[in-house]
């Protein structure tokens, strides 16, 4: 008998995990059918269309087309309550949500609960110590920076506030699996931005839950003529083990010819190998010996040659074994409307070396995309 309650037990257990999945979904469209200004209710987004050709280690190519339409719903604000839709449609893929989520503007903080953007991005090219890692990098969005969960803000003054974050992967109420942030911000001298964050998230092994902490400082200011920023980050873990990570960069803009911008940024990242992997998922990567401290050089570089289109250079380089990945990347607005982007990602690394990878070494794309 005990053993049947116990598995009727975890039946239950799982079921409302299954309904927890459509919960703000069904919540979010029952807001939605019961507002009178649903007549007002505007469709908007953007069409993509592309290509890539990606270079198979002793393979020759491999080709890719793809088409992608990003749907946003916009509904007029009812009170107090706003509700945010973005769905994607790719194909190849399929349909998903990064936006679907109900925000509510009380007397002394925002609430917002649903699919969500959360990423403390500071203006550097790699963040040691965002929400998630990897939410944002390399200029680039992840999949990591839309999470299923609740946050508040709550404005402490005109230049300082704090954000708590909760988030459920895969939109699944396990508490075993509940993550949860809180960050302070606050501006210094009218010139520095300074936060202050903690991240605590959970996973499970072969028998146990670990939890895993992170606390993180950052600040960004101005020193003319240069822009500063740097970060710190404390990693800790319930087997006792821990680990460091610093950050500092800087970046410079200017005026050619009175017309054509010049943006020239770059920075210093040193941390342990295991993390790298988290916050530069998108690029080939050699994650053996994943223990071993990395000191990176990242770099980001734009010429706008006219109103209409714009060239650069990213790059990043591990001064441990000497590996180079290039990323340049060309856009030109050949219509109203219709841009293209030409970029590729370029790895010059031994096979021992972090930019390297047994499936590709680089990759070419062309991408047309039509908002509307």
């Amino acid at each position: 008998m005990e053993l049947s309650g116990a598995i009727t037990e975890k039946r239950r257990e799982k079921k409302m995990k299954r309904s927890f999945k459509y919960l703000v979904p069904i919540i979010i469209s029952v807001f939605l059918l019961s507002l009178p200004v649903a007549a007002e209710v505007k469709f908007g987004g953007e069409v993509k269309t592309g290509f890539t050709a990606t270079s198979v280690e002793n393979s020759g190519f491999y080709y890719d087309l793809y088409e992608q339409l990003k749907l946003e719903i916009f509904v007029p604000e009812t009170g107090n309550t706003e509700a945010r839709i973005e769905a994607d449609f790719t194909v190849p893929g399929g349909p998903g949500f990064k936006k679907l989520y109900l925000k509510h503007r009380f007397k002394e903080m925002d609430l917002t609960i649903g699919r969500q953007p959360v990423s403390w991005s500071f203006g550097s090219l790699v963040n040691p110590v965002d929400y998630s890692l990897g939410a944002e990098a390399m200029n680039e969005e992840g999949s990591a920076k839309y999470v299923d969960g609740i946050e508040a803000f709550i404005p402490l003054n005109w230049n300082s506030n704090i954000s708590l974050v909760s988030s459920f992967p895969g939109t699944s109420f396990d508490s075993d699996r509940v993550k949860f942030g809180l960050r302070g911000r606050t501006l210094i001298n009218n010139n520095f931005d300074v936060s202050a964050n903690y991240v605590q998230d959970q996973y499970k092994d072969t028998f146990d839950t670990i939890i895993d902490r992170r606390f993180g400082v950052t600040v960004k200011g101005d020193l003319d003529p240069l822009g500063i920023y740097g970060a710190f980050g404390y990693y800790s873990d319930d087997n006792g083990e821990s680990d460091l990570a610093y950050l500092a960069g800087c970046d410079y803009s200017f005026l050619r010819n009175n017309n054509n911008r010049v943006y020239l940024q770059g920075e210093v990242l040193r941390v342990k190998k295991q993390r790298v992997s988290d916050m530069l998922h998108e690029m080939p990567l050699n994650i053996s010996n994943a223990d071993e401290e990395l000191t990176l050089l990242f770099g980001n570089a734009s010429y706008g040659i006219n109103q209409f289109s714009e060239a650069g250079l990213m790059t990043a380089y591990c001064l441990n074994d000497g590996g180079l990945a290039l990323m340049p990347r060309y856009q030109n607005q050949l219509g109203s409307n219709l841009t293209m982007e030409l970029k590729g990602l370029f790895t010059l690394a031994s096979d021992q070396a972090l930019f390297y990878s047994d499936f590709y070494n680089s990759v070419v794309g062309v991408e047309l995309s039509y908002p509307f």
